[in-house]
C-alpha cells in the first residue's frame, strides 16, 4: 500500500498510541488518537525521514492541525486513551499487526 508521507507519519503515531495504550493490534482509535495527536508533530521530534519527505509530510499535518483548532485535542485523546484501556479485552505487547476492525478501517478508506 502506497501512502502519503503525511500518511506514514501518522501511522507511526498510531502504532505508538497502541503501545501506549498496551494494544496488541492496531485499531481505528490509535488511527484517530494519532490524528488529535498531529498537533504535536514537528520536524525536530521526527527521526529517519529524508528531509523533503518530512517537509511534505509536516505540511500534510499542518492541515490536520488547522482542522482540530477548535476543540482541545489533547483533552480528548487523554480522554479516549482512558476509554481505550477500559473497554479493550486484549492488553499486552503490541504484534505490529492491524485488528478486524483495523483491516477493514484501512479497506474502506483504501476505497474513498
Amino acid at each position: 500500500m502506497s501512502t502519503s508521507p503525511g500518511s506514514s507519519l501518522l501511522l507511526a503515531v498510531a502504532v505508538a498510541e497502541a503501545q501506549l495504550t498496551e494494544s496488541t493490534q492496531l485499531d481505528p482509535e490509535h488511527i484517530f488518537l494519532a490524528l488529535l495527536k498531529a498537533e504535536d508533530i514537528s520536524a525536530e521530534k521526527v527521526e529517519g525521514m529524508p528531509p523533503p519527505l518530512l517537509e511534505a509530510a509536516i505540511e500534510e499535518i499542518q492541515r490536520i492541525t488547522a482542522f482540530w483548532e477548535e476543540i482541545s485535542a489533547k483533552r480528548l485523546r487523554r480522554r479516549l486513551r482512558a476509554i481505550v484501556r477500559e473497554v479493550q479485552t486484549n492488553t499486552g505487547e503490541f504484534s505490529g499487526h492491524r485488528s478486524q476492525r483495523g483491516k477493514e478501517f484501512f479497506q474502506t478508506s483504501r476505497n474513498l
